[in-house]
This record gives C-alpha cells, structure tokens and sequence, in this order.
C-alpha cells in the first residue's frame, strides 16, 4: 500500500516520524513554509526525498504546484479562474492527483495538469461539493482553459 498525507499546515517536529513513511506529501505553499521553518526550501525537500518520500507536491494557489522527486522538480502552471469558493480546493486537489496517477500508471504531470483542473474548477463553485466532478467533467474544463 502506499500512504499519502494532505498535509495543510504541519507544524515540525513531533510529526516527522510519520511524514518519513509516507510515499507521497502534499503541502499548500503556506503550510510548507510553516514546516520548513528556517530552512531552506531546496534542503527541505532534499531532506524528505532523502529520508524516503518518493513524491511531495506543493501546491500554488492559482499559481499551480510544484512536482518534486528524486529525479527533479517540475512547476505545473496552474488555471486562472474567478474564484468564488476556496472551501475544499485542497482536498480536491489531492485525490484528483491520486485518482489521475493511479489512472495513468504514474505519470505525474498528467497527474498534476489534472488536479490543478480539478481544483480551479471546484473554486468557480460555491460550497464544499464544488469538486465533485467525473474525469470527463475535468478533462472538459481543462482542454477549455489551455
């Protein structure tokens, strides 16, 4: 199994031990910068990579979201929209990237491309359920914005 944390604001410390187990972390651009304190961006994520994270995502707002790995970082440019609600933004974009890479066989940048559409889309909605929409509904949304 692998394990994923959404991880909106971490405080560091007590839970490094849990945030080295996992496979994948994904981080709101405020929230990584609350966890990585005074240390710099580029030596945080080189210490969770090195430590066994494969995959750590921070996410950009409407600016879209940086794709860490071993391998190297790729920035997704996020969708430009009329944002009307915010509410469960995050949580749409985590489990878009989870379904989408799941759905792929891996290939992050699809993976990133989608849940950047998954979200900006939820935003242009009022209310927690602004997300809820099928692969076609995103995929739409996503041919129309780029």
């Amino acid at each position: 199994a692998k394990v994923a944390f959404d991880l909106d604001v971490c405080h560091p410390g007590s839970h490094d031990a849990y945030l080295m187990s996992a496979d994948i972390l994904f981080f709101n651009e405020l929230g990584f910068n609350v966890y990585r304190g005074e240390e710099a961006y580029d030596d945080t994520v080189k210490r969770l990579l090195g430590a066994g994270v494969s995959i750590l995502v921070v996410t950009l707002g409407e600016n879209g979201c940086r794709v860490h790995t071993k391998d190297g970082v790729s920035t997704v440019p996020g969708i430009h929209v009329d944002a009307v609600d915010v509410t469960g933004a995050g949580d749409t974009f985590c489990s878009s990237f989870l379904y989408a890479l799941s759905e792929s066989g891996g290939d992050l940048m699809y993976a990133a491309q989608f849940a950047n559409a998954a979200a900006s889309r939820a935003v242009t909605i009022f209310g927690p359920r602004g997300g809820v929409a099928d692969k076609d509904t995103v995929l739409q949304f996503l041919q129309q914005n780029q």
